[in-house]
């Protein structure tokens, strides 16, 4: 359990011969107020037979507890679960707030930590008022609702051509083209955008000075090829930026069904297959022979890590867990975990 008041505390008396050098004290919000808006950050270590998991607990003052479950709790656009894949790709985030209230109570956070702090003081007062007088939640909310999801499908070997510079006989620059092949991470990002014409206003635009390309129903970034083509793809309020087309349209929606679930306590999910991982990795040519028989051990002992944290506060408190789930629920987690140290010391 870390008390952020005395936490802080200690902190300016360990360094109370800088603060008197060059009043180093001013550049942190005072203990106080620090307290005042977050009590404590708890950590709690869990080892059970089939996986191991930390369980980090902040607890905020009742004031921003209370905006922290208003900015958590969104009612999810339902439209960005049509782009989830079909099968389990290798890893996923997706995190869903509330943008909007997020804006709205954005200033008054700050103020709160900064009020007593001498040397920002000012600078934050008319910043954030100028946020505040500038910004409309309202319409500024709708250019990123809240929905993100990142998903990274597979790691590909592809031919790119690259352009680089040599000298001839003369010492004059000139371009040359080579062709080389290159491992690219194949992946997505998905978000939600109901401004009723700024994406679609901002794609034209992109077509107009020739940054974009349309190719049937979606429009190919020029001079990314070194990167797998990216891509926009703008369906009503859902904008996908990747490097696959092939990946947008799943078969079915078996995946989506279980993050749907996931998400409806959840405001935050994520996960890494590491056994697929791992796969793709020593496929890719990167990977170190050294290294390879590492990576087969690790993902031999694990299956996959999870990240998660509840939309719902109890008590003022947030929770988020991380568990790294293990292949073999027959051997304690702990006694697995020293194998590996004893693997990787070899």
């Amino acid at each position: 359990w870390i008390n952020y008041g005395s936490a802080m505390s200690s902190f300016n008396t360990a360094y109370m011969a800088l603060t008197q050098l060059m009043s180093y004290d001013k550049f942190f919000p005072a203990q106080k107020k620090m307290a005042e808006f977050m009590k404590g950050i708890n950590l709690d270590f869990f080892f059970d037979n089939d996986n191991a998991r930390i369980e980090e607990t902040i607890e905020y003052s009742k004031p921003i507890a209370d905006i922290v479950s208003l900015i958590n709790t969104r009612k999810i656009n339902k439209n960005i679960f049509n782009y989830f894949p079909s099968e389990k790709p290798l890893g996923y985030m997706t995190y869903h707030i509330n943008t909007k209230e997020m804006l709205k109570h954005f200033p008054t956070m700050m103020n709160e930590i900064f009020s007593t702090t001498v040397l920002f003081k000012e600078d934050v007062s008319i910043a954030t008022d100028l946020i505040s007088t500038i910004i409309d939640e309202e319409a500024t909310a709708t250019l990123f609702d809240g929905d993100l999801s990142l998903f990274l499908y597979d790691v590909k070997e592809n031919e790119v051509i690259l352009k680089t510079f040599e000298y001839d006989e003369n010492y004059e620059q000139i371009e040359v083209e080579k062709t080389v092949k290159k491992s690219l991470p194949v992946f997505s990002m998905i978000f939600t955008s109901t401004h009723p014409n700024f994406a679609d206003k901002l794609i034209q635009l992109g077509v107009r000075k020739k940054v974009l390309i349309q190719k049937e129903n979606y429009y190919e970034i020029i001079g990314t090829q070194e990167y797998g083509n990216v891509f926009i793809f703008k369906d009503k309020n859902v904008v996908v930026l990747g490097n696959s087309i092939d990946y947008l349209f799943p078969k079915n929606d078996s995946f989506s069904k279980e993050i749907k679930k996931d998400l409806k306590k959840n405001y935050f999910s994520a996960k890494a297959n590491i056994a697929k991982i791992v796969t793709a990795y020593n496929k890719s040519g990167e990977a170190k022979t050294s290294e390879i028989k590492t990576l087969n051990r690790l993902s031999e002992q694990f299956s996959d890590i999870t990240i998660s944290s509840a939309k719902k506060l109890m008590d003022n408190k947030l929770k988020v867990e991380m568990k790294l789930n293990s292949s073999k629920p027959d051997k304690n987690i702990i006694l697995q975990t020293l194998d590996l140290v004893q693997e990787l010391g070899k």
